[in-house]
């Protein structure tokens, strides 16, 4: 309800109904707003059978920026020019600074005087279009984890929103909301809405069929409770420092972080130089003297090369082999060529290693190794290779698209030109030379229903397994359809073989003496809670750069690989 400008607080209390039949109409009126667009969002994904995306519901309604990124995830995927993406960013604006100000102003407490409604949408407006430009950098790291299934890139992208989602919580709510640290109990409800999202993730995938609607209701009903104690909050309570511009500088802090996550992006490149991986390798290659171990290293490794041609385990060389049939050196860059380039030049190493030992091959590969060897399993006749083991493997490549930047359109082709930008700034300011449009990332886009559907689906002829470590979770999505054993052991990325004893599980694996899978029940949790975070996946048979018509979807359905041999 709004007043008039020459109403005052006093009137405008005596003219509202009764308190307890407002409050009860402002109850019903907010658990409206929080609920039914929930309700419809799930039950449209149910309807589509957009399995991977369900667990993102819940957040159309949380709280101030929550629901923004949720926003911004979306539309980063889904459009497929410049006007179709300004139609999308100009609605969601409208649409969330309406739904921020109803809200605002259903929960306003009754003991303090609520801005008018035009107020309110004001100040909700100003806050979501700041906010949806600011969260984009981080809506796009979300993309760069569904294209590379890399777990770095989902830490990257909680961290720094988790941190502005607390910094930018009075957003909308009261004047001058970008100055002052919003207060302690602001900051607890704003948490505790994070952990609602998640949870209602981990419910929803859980959880199957029209199921999932309810479920999804459920928790926009908590959303509606947090944003009544936050709001009330943010109204009765003082903000600390209210004269410092703390957001402004929150969001120059967390483009900072995106300079650690360049860094952390690199590992599982394999260990070079040092040749940190060669005692576990090499332990295992003396216990299996009728196999050759090759072992393919990940992106941004360096090779320094080896005279010796019988040298054990052998090293994949990106570069390919030298006269003398020894793997030649390589550095970073050369791992930025396409997958499938690399591919050939592991089976023709794969063919020479055979020669030369006349021993069954046993590949075990690393992050783009993985990828690097799958390509060659699917391009390459590999009757010499008997055992493949995938180490930290990348196992959902290919969920998102953007065109190269010699096209006027396709689908995320926003999200496209400001990956560019981004990485253009970090290598000005680092010692970065990663690329948007190097051969290596164009392979997985242009490549994308292989990578997505075929990473753990059994070969003929081949035994495979692969290792994950656990922080994996955070970027594998729930229920999937693997066909050869996945053992979770602890860690994080790149780093499973300099565990002690990783060479016991490769001796055991490769003697036939492990064959099962091994995951915990907290991966399978940290799979679910992390399902609301990642990016929705483009639907294969939309993008018609794929050609995938009839093809399986693994953001779809539950079983995309064929019979297993």
């Amino acid at each position: 309800m709004s007043r008039s400008a020459g109403t005052t607080f006093a009137e405008q209390r005596a003219a509202e109904p009764a308190p307890r039949r407002r409050n009860v109409r402002a109850l019903v009126l907010l658990f409206a707003l929080c609920t039914i667009p929930v309700a419809i969002e799930e039950a449209i994904l149910v309807a589509t059978g957009f399995r991977s995306a369900r667990p993102l519901a819940p957040q159309v309604t949380a709280p101030q920026a929550l629901g923004i990124f949720h926003d911004l995830r979306w539309m980063l995927v889904y459009h497929d020019s410049w006007p179709m993406f300004l139609g999308e960013f100009v609605l969601a604006l409208l649409l969330r600074s309406a739904l921020i100000a109803a809200i605002a102003q259903v929960c306003w407490p009754a003991e303090a005087q609520r801005p008018s409604f035009r107020e309110s949408l004001r100040r909700s407006a100003g806050f979501t279009a700041i906010c949806m430009i600011c969260l984009s950098p981080w809506a796009i790291v979300a993309m760069a984890a569904s294209e590379t299934s890399l777990s770095w890139f989902t830490f990257g992208e909680l961290l720094p929103v988790i941190f502005l989602t607390v910094m930018v919580a009075s957003g909308g709510i009261r004047r001058r909301w970008w100055c002052g640290l919003p207060p302690l109990t602001v900051v607890g409800w704003t948490l505790l809405s994070l952990l609602v999202s998640s949870l209602g993730g981990a419910a929803i995938s859980s959880v199957s069929g029209w199921w999932t609607v309810a479920v999804a209701a459920c928790f926009g009903a908590f959303n509606a409770l947090l944003w009544r104690a936050i709001v009330r909050s943010i109204v009765i309570r003082r903000s600390l420092w209210p004269r410092a511009w703390v957001v402004p500088s929150a969001f120059v802090v967390t483009l900072a972080a995106l300079l650690v996550l360049s860094v952390f992006s690199s590992l599982g490149a394999g260990p070079a130089g040092a040749n940190r991986w060669v005692p576990a390798l090499v332990a295992a290659q003396r216990q299996i003297p009728d196999h050759t171990i090759l072992f393919v290293a990940g992106y941004n490794s360096s090779y320094g090369g080896n005279r010796d041609v019988t040298s054990v385990p052998v090293h994949f060389s990106y570069r390919g082999l030298g006269a003398d049939g020894s793997p030649l050196a390589y550095h970073a860059k050369d791992t930025h060529q396409s997958l499938f380039a690399s591919a050939a030049l592991l089976a023709e190493q794969v063919q020479a290693v055979a020669n030369r030992d006349h021993h069954p091959v046993t590949i075990v590969a690393q992050s783009e190794g993985t990828l690097v060897t799958r390509a060659y399993l699917g391009a390459f006749a590999h009757r010499e290779v008997d055992t493949v083991v995938f180490t930290s493997p990348l196992v959902r490549p290919g969920r998102a698209y953007f065109p190269p930047p010699s096209e006027s359109s396709g689908w995320g082709y926003v999200a496209g030109w400001e990956l560019r930008g981004m990485l253009h700034v970090m290598r000005l300011i680092g010692p970065y030379d990663e690329h948007a449009d190097e051969p290596f990332v164009r392979s997985i886009v242009e490549h994308a229903p292989f990578f997505r559907d075929s990473m753990l689906c059994a070969v003929p002829g081949v035994r495979m397994i692969a290792f994950v470590p656990t922080a994996a979770a955070a970027v594998v999505p729930p229920n999937l359809d693997s066909q050869i054993p996945l053992v979770e052991l602890p860690g994080v990325h790149g780093t499973l073989l300099q565990r002690p004893g990783f060479d016991r599980l490769l001796v055991a694996f490769i003697r036939g003496e492990l064959t099962d899978g091994d995951r915990s029940a907290l991966f399978s949790l940290l799979q679910r809670v992390a399902a609301g975070w990642q990016a929705p996946a483009l639907a294969l048979s939309v993008n018609p750069v794929w050609h995938a018509a009839g093809i399986p979807d693994a953001a779809f359905d539950l079983h995309v690989c064929g019979p297993a041999s």
